[in-house]
């Protein structure tokens, strides 16, 4: 998959009946990635909604699709950080 988004939905959506002078605010919280598969209805986040700075209410945002991870070939620079890695961890298990 080369999608590097995911479409999202509340399942139960959210109705709140709240009076006039009510201040209201719908906070998504959501990670900065999603690792690996995504299933079409797995929980991705959530959504909470602030009634006068308080939670008043949290449901979750669940994926509207299936997306498949995007696989990126590491650069000759990530490849050589690797082998230097690797030899700082063996070159470690010779002083433990």
């Amino acid at each position: 998959g080369e999608r590097t988004f995911v479409d999202c939905y509340a399942p139960d959506g959210v109705n709140l009946m709240l009076p006039e002078d009510t201040e209201a605010l719908l906070r998504i919280e959501l990670p900065r990635f999603l690792w690996g598969e995504i299933r079409a209805g797995d929980q991705v986040g959530q959504a909470v909604v602030v009634v006068n700075g308080k939670a008043a209410v949290t449901v979750p945002l669940c994926a509207a699709s299936d997306v498949s991870p995007v696989i990126y070939e590491k650069s000759i620079w990530q490849r050589i950080c690797d082998i230097f890695a690797a030899i700082g961890e063996w070159l470690a298990g010779w002083f433990d």
